[in-house]
């Protein structure tokens, strides 16, 4: 309704005003019509509706939900591998400490048998 009035008051600025004939100034009424119509549903159709935002929602939450589950994974496969990193260093001080202790009770058996 209000728009209705508003352009029945367009059409008597242009016909009163700019001294358009009744035809001229319907045409240009209806052409601002169609280009305004065109316009907001142009913009209408930018807008994001309550689903769009809906289904965004989901999909974020599901991509958080896949990317926490694969960083528990690659969390725990890490804790995995260091811990076996952590035994086989153990394993290596243990070998080279134990070389060592071979070395130095060997070097004493030689330095008894060269004294003797």
């Amino acid at each position: 309704m209000e728009q209705a009035m508003d352009q029945i008051k367009l059409y008597n600025i242009l016909r009163n005003a700019l001294k358009m004939t009744e035809q001229d100034a319907g045409e240009f009424i209806s052409a601002v019509g169609a280009v305004t119509s065109r316009e907001l549903d142009i913009k209408i159709q930018a807008l994001a509706t309550k689903d769009d935002l809906r289904e965004l929602s989901l999909a974020t939450k599901d991509d958080l939900r896949k990317l926490s589950l694969a960083t528990k994974d690659d969390l725990r496969e890490l804790s995995l591998a260091t811990k076996n990193d952590i035994l086989d260093l153990n394993k290596k001080i243990y070998l080279i400490g134990l070389v060592q202790f071979i070395a130095l009770v060997t070097s004493m058996l030689a330095i008894v048998k060269f004294m003797r």
